[in-house]
């Protein structure tokens, strides 16, 4: 027999077998496990809903953000970017370069402008009017093509998280660093 057909028939199948093992073992590369939330203090709540826990290489999970006025007067929710929670990005720490959660509110604002590998914002202040018992929610998509293994995620934006004016004080609140995601690797090859 020829060594070069039979060399060739190898890289082939191994060639063949490379291209069905991701089909083989499933698209879901990881899964939102848990979500806590440190509420912030006054008179707001925050609420962060897992919509969509599987985040797959070309489809996204899904992860809903909810403020709701609890006091009895209107509140001035403050961000850069959009309202209310701006530019959101995850990474285990904020030392390190975050990965985007995507909102198509970012592609609707003339104050921010969102690349693949590069993000920038206008310098104003947004501001947006939330009512007594009124809840304000936004939806950010987390991309499978951006992560790079399972973990511990501190969720955060460039200023604030949440900023608002407190309407006893008039002071102005900012929370930073109010919710972590568990997300865990799915697959064969996760140990």
């Amino acid at each position: 027999m020829n060594r070069k057909i039979t060399r060739r028939a190898a890289l082939g199948t191994i060639g063949g077998i490379a291209g069905i093992v991701p089909g083989f073992l499933g698209d879901s590369q990881y899964v939102i496990e848990d979500v806590q939330v440190d509420q912030p203090q006054g008179p707001i709540s925050l609420e962060v809903t897992t919509l969509e826990p599987n985040i797959e290489y070309d489809s996204a999970g899904e992860i809903e953000f909810s403020v709701t006025n609890e006091s009895d007067e209107p509140i001035e929710l403050k961000n850069h970017g959009i309202t209310p929670f701006g530019v959101l990005e995850m990474a285990p720490s904020q030392q390190e370069m975050g990965i985007l959660l995507y909102t198509p509110d970012y592609e609707n604002s003339d104050h921010i402008d969102i690349s693949p590998n590069s993000r920038s914002l206008s310098s104003p202040v947004l501001t947006e009017t939330i009512e007594p018992d009124e809840t304000i929610s936004t939806v950010y998509e987390l991309e499978g093509s951006r992560m790079d293994g399972g973990g511990r995620f501190n969720v955060f934006a460039p200023e604030w998280l949440l900023a608002y004016r407190d309407p006893e004080s008039g002071t102005d609140i900012e929370a930073a660093e109010l919710v972590t995601l568990k997300i865990e690797t799915q697959g064969l090859f996760s140990l």
